[in-house]
């Protein structure tokens, strides 16, 4: 990529993660109209990788989208963790080597699960100002991992239990002890934690979806009418993004989806319990605090990002390119970060704006 081109892409970063459009997304009332073409202002900008790589894969992104953490790789070999900072060029994380990482928060504080060589299992950890912490361990587990983190530094996972099973575990910002979040016997996991301490998982083999309260107090989460399942994939503000699925049903000798009640991505609304099936959504992949919802479009599983029960096919900065992620929706519910993969070119870091 020449430099002029790594200029441009730079500032279209950092104009969108530093000058988020100040409208609100309505909350999607209505039934779904068919799919669309996001509006003509919504503009893809491809993002310079550092040298020598040509994939990416984005771990976390913080709310507001001043912090993307990513691992770019060459030929499948990864090049280490890497912090993009107001759309900055990148810089190595080096005391996330070992790390996994699942979370970060405006404040830079990282959440990952790390494996330490020659020792059995892995740990759930912090990165704070460049230093790795290790979240205690409850005594009935294994090991842990983590899975998210909120803007106090309150970090969420699932610990592998010693005899047998998973469940959620919270470690509470500064608490030098783990809880354990619990539905009845069945194994339970956590997704991610809210700022005001919810934390949203799923329970049993199924699965479900359930919120924990910050006292603990389990709620299963809504299963949409017709639906069989329902589970928590994402969760931002006061909305959460997961799937549904119904009973399957035979069709020459094959058990296949419901047409009647297809597969489809749902979304929560913590403060009501109010749940809803997106029309034509078939990958959940994120939901922004407005409760703005990205995915992959059914028929072409092209990502598309669902606003006023409308699904709108997001435009790509790269020419036919394969099965793409819609990482982070912004906010302002106008704004998207996510991962562009074509079969020759690799994968690149994106942001949609004005969408």
């Amino acid at each position: 990529m020449g430099r002029s081109r790594q200029v441009l892409a730079a500032v279209a970063l950092l104009t969108v993660l530093t000058g988020c459009d100040s409208r609100k997304a309505a909350v999607p009332a209505g039934p779904a109209a068919a799919s669309t073409v996001a509006p003509s202002a919504c503009a893809s900008s491809p993002l310079p990788l550092p040298p020598g790589a040509n994939g990416l894969d984005i771990r976390a992104v913080d709310p507001a989208g001043r912090l993307v953490v990513a691992v770019p790789n060459h030929n499948a070999e990864e090049m280490g963790t890497m912090l993009w900072t107001d759309g900055g060029q990148p810089q190595l994380l080096t005391a996330a080597k070992d790390v996994t990482v699942a979370g970060v928060n405006a404040s830079g504080v990282i959440a990952g699960t790390r494996r330490t060589a020659g020792v059995s299992g892995q740990q759930a950890v912090v990165i704070r100002d460049g230093k790795v912490v290790a979240l205690p361990t409850p005594g009935t587990a294994a090991f842990t991992s983590a899975t998210g983190i909120n803007a106090r530094g309150d970090v969420v996972g699932t610990a592998g239990l010693k005899a047998g099973g998973e469940r959620a575990v919270l470690w509470p910002a500064g608490a030098p002890t783990a809880t354990l979040l619990t539905v009845g016997t069945r194994s339970t996991k956590a997704v991610g934690i809210t700022d005001d301490g919810v934390v949203v998982g799923n329970a049993g083999d199924l699965p479900h979806g359930f919120r924990w309260a910050a006292d603990g107090a389990e709620t299963a989460l809504a299963v949409p009418a017709g639906y069989l399942k329902a589970g928590a994939r994402a969760v931002s503000g006061g909305w959460v993004l997961g799937w549904a699925e119904a009973e399957g049903v035979e069709q020459d000798g094959k058990l296949v989806d419901d047409p009647a009640h297809p597969s489809r991505g749902v979304r929560w609304n913590l403060h009501t319990g109010a749940v809803e099936a997106l029309d034509r959504m078939v990958n959940p992949m994120a939901v922004g605090a407005s409760g703005v919802t990205a995915g992959a479009i059914d028929g072409t599983g092209r990502p598309a990002v669902w606003r006023d029960g409308v699904p709108f096919v997001l435009p790509m900065p790269m020419p036919d390119p394969a099965p793409s992620v819609i990482d982070w929706v912004g906010p302002d519910g106008h704004t998207l970060i996510g991962t562009v993969r074509h079969d020759d070119l690799g994968a690149q870091l994106a942001v949609w704006r004005d969408c």
